[in-house]
């Protein structure tokens, strides 16, 4: 079953006609679900088949006496003050609804979603078709026009209360995307838009309000003592912490073990704003291999501009524990994301010749780009799994960068128990 974001039912209570207040904390609408590594998920087409229907009229915006900015101050709407607005945001996004009081199956929704930085050329098109199918739980059929920077995507569908007019229209403001939502009957649309397109029109994003976006990242470190550092992404939260993910490689012909990286964000001038170390998912490195990690940083003044980057290890020796990575990783299902969040299950399977214990199972997620989204690493609770044996695991992952989810990797160990 689709993921439906609150928004759904938002638009719910207005064709029902349900009277308004506010709300419980609202989840931004998810991408589609995570893709298997064989195979990727391509971007939902634009459907060449469209409705047809009818643009807005010109926007009669003398009718917009009332304004209202949000105390974080990312956004200013203006609407008649015969209509009721509700703030419907939380911490982590805005969410205005606007609805005239006599309930009339009528709606203009602004929403600001991050969209984890600028967008490519043909991003808005993929984060469009991505909040349409998130939206109505499906691919539908839909009208798309362009006017200026927006994409505007017009959708006719059959629901309780009659046949529905929807228009959403994308405006991009650097890291994040306005979305506008203009809704009304079907055969109320030539009556409705010229006031809902007035207000589309006047909305006011103040891109000064939103995180800091990424700092610029090289593509990998110079090798120091046979290990570098790849793919390696900041990103900041709502919050105002930051956050670091990537990979290290070991260059090396041995395995690698105690692998720690350090990380300093520094700002323009150079100047360290923050320092952290932390040992990468997996235990070792075998040779030629990679593994992931994930830093996170406390809130800190200032806004980090670079990303300083260290890493040590040391060669796995017999002195050392025993690491084992001969094991099958097999995932059995890869959920729905709900809130940001995706669920990874599957099995592991011993494929050495001693039985292992305190295991540890890790996951990667990437966008389509395959820039690293988020790390997980999990520890299994189990007294020893015996060679041939299977265990089941289960992953959960917090996606807190932007990036659509097109594929995953995994990775296990364990400690090699001699047999007694």
């Amino acid at each position: 079953m689709k993921t439906r974001s609150r928004l759904t039912l938002l638009l719910i209570i207005v064709l029902l006609g349900v009277g308004c207040g506010r709300s419980a904390p609202v989840p931004r609408p998810t991408p589609p679900g995570v893709a298997s590594p064989t195979a990727p998920r391509d971007a939902l087409p634009t459907p060449d088949a469209t409705p047809t229907v009818s643009a807005s009229a010109t926007p009669d915006a003398a009718q917009l006496d009332s304004a209202f900015t949000t105390p974080r101050g990312d956004l200013t709407v203006r609407y008649p003050s015969a209509w009721r607005l509700a703030d419907r945001s939380d911490n982590s996004e805005t969410l205005i609804t606007i609805q005239p009081n006599e309930m009339r199956h009528t709606a203009f929704i602004t929403h600001l979603q991050s969209s984890g930085g600028p967008l490519a050329a043909d991003g808005l098109a993929v984060f469009a078709d991505a909040y349409i199918q998130s939206l109505f739980g499906e691919a539908v059929e839909s009208a798309v026009r362009r006017e200026g920077q927006q994409r505007i995507l017009t959708v006719r569908r059959e629901e309780a209360a009659g046949t529905v007019q929807y228009e959403l229209r994308f405006q991009p403001h650097g890291s994040v995307v306005a979305v506008m939502t203009l809704v009304t009957l079907a055969d109320r649309w030539d009556e409705e838009a010229p006031l809902l397109d007035g207000m589309a029109r006047a909305v006011a994003v103040n891109e000064s309000a939103f995180p800091a976006t990424a700092p610029q990242l090289a593509a990998e470190t110079a090798p120091v003592d046979g290990l570098s550092v790849g793919r390696y992404t900041a990103f900041a939260d709502e919050e105002g912490g930051w956050h670091l993910v990537g990979e290290v490689r070991n260059r090396t012909d041995r395995p690698l073990t105690a692998i720690t990286v350090e990380a300093s964000l520094l700002d323009g001038a150079g100047n360290v704003l923050a320092t952290r170390q932390q040992r990468t998912a997996l235990r070792q490195i075998a040779a030629t291999a990679t593994t992931p990690f994930a830093i996170d940083f406390d809130p800190f003044e200032g806004v980090p501009s670079e990303v300083a980057l260290s890493v040590s290890g040391a060669e796995a020796t017999p002195s050392t524990v025993s690491i084992s990575q001969r094991i099958t990783v097999t995932a059995t299902n890869n959920a729905e994301p709900a809130l940001g969040r995706y669920l990874l299950t599957g099995t592991l399977t011993n494929d050495g010749e001693l039985p292992l214990s305190q295991i540890r199972v890790a996951a990667a997620l990437y966008d389509a780009n395959d820039r690293l989204l988020a790390v997980v690493s999990e520890a299994l609770e189990t007294a020893a799994l015996e060679r041939g044996a299977t265990l089941p695991f289960t992953l959960t992952v917090f996606v807190m960068d932007e990036g659509e989810v097109a594929r995953y990797d995994l990775w296990a160990e364990g400690v090699e128990t001699p047999d007694e």
